[in-house]
């Protein structure tokens, strides 16, 4: 007896509490933290739509008695509002991607560059942070600004990946872009010659799936750089 009594009171608190949370406004904008408050509030009505059907069943009230059928009707407009929140949400959430991305093209123009032309061709995030990586080690002072007209001190090398003008020429003086393209369109054959330096038997296609940044940088840095092994730790 006190048992059921508990279940019907805990069905009335339930349901008095669900329907005080029944409330997610339509707004014309929000932010990130009122999204995920909404959708938070959505998931908490829902829950409670579930253990309000449960405490009913508990109670021996049949599925199509008004308390389920309530439950079951509240919990699908919690469900469908927080489906429409959600998407709110997703979308703030690659506009603000935009807007970080902005702030950052400016404060460091050419590393942005560098890393939406290798993303573009469809380099993996890890490999195009190991690649860059090493360009902040030998043409950016260990920081993401990254000089590309850089020489080094005996002008013997060149660039964001500092190339040997004794051997790679065709990038002196060339551009950012000319640059990027210069190291896409070789990077493959240094791979193939070179790819014993990382570890035996490696490939350029092992490069590219590649799922650790700091494993990515290492290997850059033994097979395409070829840079002594006192500077593998700064990359």
């Amino acid at each position: 007896m006190f048992r059921k009594i508990s279940l019907v009171l805990a069905i009335v608190f339930l349901y008095i509490n669900f329907l005080t949370l029944s409330s997610c406004a339509s707004a014309p904008s929000y932010s990130l933290i009122e999204l995920q408050e909404i959708l938070d509030e959505c998931e908490e009505r829902k829950n409670n739509c579930h253990k309000m059907a449960e405490a009913a069943r508990a109670l021996g009230y049949p599925e199509e008695s008004l308390i389920i059928t309530t439950a079951k009707l509240e919990w699908q407009k919690a469900e469908e509002e927080r489906i429409y929140h959600k998407e709110l949400y997703d979308k703030e959430v690659e506009q603000e991607k935009i807007r970080v991305w902005k702030e950052k093209e400016k404060e460091y123009p050419n590393a942005c560059f560098i890393w939406k032309y290798f993303r573009d061709l469809g380099y993996n995030e890890y490999v195009v942070a190991g690649i860059m990586g090493n360009m902040m080690a030998e043409a950016g002072g260990q920081t993401l600004e990254i000089q590309y007209k850089i020489y080094s001190f005996d002008k013997k090398y060149y660039g964001i990946c500092q190339w040997s003008m004794e051997y790679y020429k065709d990038v002196k003086n060339a551009s950012l872009k000319e640059q990027c393209a210069y190291l896409a369109n070789n990077i493959e054959e240094e791979f193939k010659i070179f790819g014993y330096k990382y570890k035996k038997d490696f490939t350029y296609e092992e490069f590219l799936n590649m799922r650790d940044a700091e494993s990515a940088a290492l290997a850059f840095a033994k097979v395409y750089e070829r840079c002594g092994s006192l500077s593998h730790f700064q990359r």
